[in-house]
């Protein structure tokens, strides 16, 4: 069974890992704001395309923000993502869901607010 993002281990200062994010861009600042902007969108579109949709649907999106989260070093939303996702079609209470979705929008909010701060650095 897949454990609590931050279950167990101490949550990263950042919501986003810059040095992460400035390899996968070769230190690209422009390309960077502009994942970072794509993110932002994508993430809020998603987390709240999450709430309404079938389980199937739901382990798709948690997938997508997955892989986004990961492309960009926002490692806690990918965490609460693939742990989300990992409960979608198991025997998990509505309880258990209810908790890893509010986790998933929590690292998402996170993650928002810090690339907010990033954009406006620039």
């Amino acid at each position: 069974m897949s454990r609590p993002p931050g279950e167990g281990a101490e949550r990263p200062a950042q919501a986003i890992d810059r040095s992460h994010l400035s390899r996968q861009t070769l230190g690209d600042t422009a390309l960077q704001r502009e994942l970072l902007a794509i993110f932002d969108r994508r993430s809020e579109d998603l987390v709240g395309r999450l709430a309404g949709a079938q389980p199937e649907a739901r382990r798709d999106l948690a997938h997508g923000l997955k892989g986004s989260a990961l492309a960009i070093g926002a490692t806690r939303v990918a965490a609460a993502a693939a742990h989300y996702e990992g409960l979608i079609g198991r025997a998990a209470d509505e309880a258990t869901l209810a908790a890893a979705y509010r986790e998933l929008v929590d690292a998402v909010s996170e993650a928002r607010a810090e690339i907010g701060a990033i954009r406006a650095e620039a």
